[in-house]
């Protein structure tokens, strides 16, 4: 493929179909997986130890701020020249992924040095049983190690989907995924401590992500015809850190109101309450990591049809992007009003009964990542990047605030409603700014 024409719109419909019907596929034994291991560790480590793993989990994803939105740079920038610009492409990867792993690098080192004189137990994570408190730092830090050494290898996910390859990129993880199961039933089976249980949960980012750079090395782009060289490496790098930087604002914004209930949770009451509150997480899980599916399946799909100047693809995209969305999480509310508390009891016990408030709040939780996803992935893959710095870093302040004067006076069922209000008002900000965008661009070509 050496040229736009040759990505014609059925192609990237294809492509982006295919990506999302294994990715949901994928999601679905995410979920499963995440049913069953918990199921797993409340049975065998307790509610308290549960709630701390949950809690260490949530903290160690605080990390893919590492990645200095060079995932979503990468889905824009070389979503864009991936078929055409093959000697830009190969710059493009080469530039992300160092720069990546120098600041992963430096993350870990900072994790191993330090990490282990913080106060987990008592300060951070509010456990108090004897048990809890001598697994607290050693699961913390070999967790937040292998999530820091997984990050180089997650960005070769984000370079799967810049090439339409997402369906690729999904069967790689199903993949990782039941093989991370299959370590955590060995450990169970072995009786290990919790750390090296958590290392077994966490294993599949660096299963998935180094399988998917063997994907990578396979689409890996051949240099320009004759060895020319066709861009001076620092316009490219200069392009594509400006991308990065106002994506990587509004996904720090997004990553800590998205992961930081747990721990919110686990300081306004204990450890022992973050229970319910995962619980219901993940209950609505399925449906918000579809929403993530479908966002990023159609990103750099977007970004190509920008570059050919296909407004109505792009349009008619985000249209049928909304009314799916809209039935998965439909269908999603009736299944969890109706099935949520007898389902979480069956799987976690009676002690995890969330009710149905908690529930109404994770379904708004749910359809605020949905509208977020969607309004990046259309604003990400058309170059808007600079509004959604702005409004997530405003949001977040203001998110930070709340939380910080209400630390007190606070359950599981307000924070989730307090993440669901801050997630949703930056996608309502970004939709709105797209549409008055795409309106702007269909009356100067019209």
């Amino acid at each position: 493929m050496s040229d736009a024409e040759k990505q014609p719109a059925h192609q990237r419909d294809a492509r982006a179909a295919g990506s999302v019907v294994v990715g949901v596929i994928y999601q679905g034994v995410y979920i499963l997986s995440q049913f069953v291991i918990l199921a797993i560790l409340i049975r065998e480590v307790g509610e308290e130890r549960l709630g701390m793993w949950v809690t260490i989990y949530s903290m160690s994803m605080w990390l893919g701020v590492l990645l200095f939105g060079m995932d979503r740079a990468l889905m824009t920038t070389l979503g864009r020249v991936a078929f055409n610009q093959p000697a830009i492409a190969r710059r493009v990867i080469l530039f992300a992924t160092g720069f990546v792993l120098i600041g992963s690098g430096i993350a870990g080192v900072a994790i191993g040095v330090f990490g282990w004189d913080l106060p987990w137990a008592d300060q951070v994570l509010n456990v108090h049983g004897e048990t809890a408190m001598r697994e607290a730092t050693p699961t913390a830090v070999l967790a937040m190690l292998m999530t820091a050494a997984s990050i180089p290898l997650v960005l070769s996910g984000f370079i799967l989907q810049a090439y339409q390859r997402g369906a690729t990129r999904h069967l790689l993880g199903i993949v990782s995924q039941l093989i991370g199961l299959g370590l955590l039933l060995l450990g169970v089976y072995l009786d290990w401590p919790l750390p090296w249980l958590g290392v077994a949960i966490i294993s599949p980012l660096l299963l998935g992500g180094a399988f998917q750079w063997v994907a990578v090395l396979w689409l890996w782009p051949a240099p320009a015809s004759g060895g020319a060289v066709v861009a001076e490496p620092r316009p490219v790098a200069g392009h594509l850190l400006k991308t990065g930087l106002g994506l990587w604002i509004a996904d720090v914004a997004i990553v800590l109101m998205l992961n930081s209930g747990a721990y919110v949770v686990a300081q306004a009451q204990s450890a022992a309450d973050v229970v319910p509150y995962g619980a219901v997480y993940r209950l609505v899980g399925p449906m918000f990591v579809c929403f993530v599916v479908i966002a990023h399946s159609y990103w750099p799909a977007i970004g190509d049809a920008a570059g050919a100047q296909d407004h109505k693809w792009i349009a008619r995209a985000l249209r049928h992007s909304m009314y799916l969305m809209a039935g998965v999480w439909l269908i999603g509310s009736v299944g969890c009003l109706l099935l949520g508390n007898p389902f979480i009891v069956l799987w976690l016990g009676e002690e995890a009964r969330p009710g149905i408030p908690l529930i109404l709040a994770g379904l708004a939780f749910a359809l605020a990542i949905g509208m977020y996803h969607l309004s990046v992935a259309a604003l990400g893959g058309l170059g808007y990047i600079r509004v959604q710095a702005v409004v997530s870093l405003v949001t977040l302040a203001v998110y930070c605030l709340v939380m910080w004067l209400c630390i007190g006076h606070i359950d599981a069922v307000d924070v989730m409603w307090i993440q669901a209000a801050g997630i949703g008002l930056v996608g309502i900000i970004n939709g709105v700014y797209l549409v008055a965008r795409l309106r702007r661009t269909n009356s100067q070509t019209a």
